[in-house]
């Protein structure tokens, strides 16, 4: 069976059900399967599909964000030129500045938040086939041999979000 879908939405359903007997002594195999298909545009669902704000607890940002250990304040320096504790100052876009504490004041305690949602998929890729076969012959009055043979392959695939990491230094 082939089928084209040429809308942008579609569901469809399908119900199957097959069987044999023989004339004599009743004997018989029955199949069934049921399906259904649905497509709504990408087959992948991100998260940026929906409305899903970034999570401000998780300071996630592709430049990066400074934090102290445990939420402690990062360094008195920085937090003397702050006038106020600092505990987590973003990380200067501009790479020549990032050597300098007044280049992080901007950023103190206001952590930049990069959008996951292009990077995570809701619900993941999915393909699948199976095909199968059923053989039954009788080997003699009393005894049948049977042949079931089966196929099946599956793949996901989805989007996990960007790689995080964590690094400290101890003195």
């Amino acid at each position: 069976m082939l089928n084209f879908a040429t809308k942008a939405k579609f569901q469809g359903y399908q119900a199957m059900a097959s069987g044999q007997t023989s004339t004599e002594d009743a004997d018989g195999t029955a199949h069934s399967s049921i399906g259904t298909t649905r497509l709504r545009g990408k087959s992948r669902l991100r998260q940026e599909d929906r409305r899903i704000s970034p999570d401000p607890a998780i300071p996630f940002y592709i430049v990066g964000n400074v934090t102290g250990i445990g939420g402690a304040e990062i360094g008195p320096r920085l937090s003397e030129l702050a006038e106020t504790a600092v505990s987590i100052p973003a990380i200067p876009q501009v790479p020549d500045a990032r050597g300098t504490l007044a280049a992080y004041l901007h950023g103190a305690n206001r952590p930049n938040v990069t959008d996951l949602g292009p990077y995570r998929s809701l619900r993941p890729c999915q393909r699948k086939i199976k095909l199968s076969s059923f053989l039954s012959r009788p080997l003699s009055d009393n005894v049948t041999g049977m042949l079931s043979l089966s196929f099946e392959r599956s793949r996901n695939w989805s989007l996990r979000g960007l790689s995080t990491a964590s690094s400290f230094e101890c003195t």
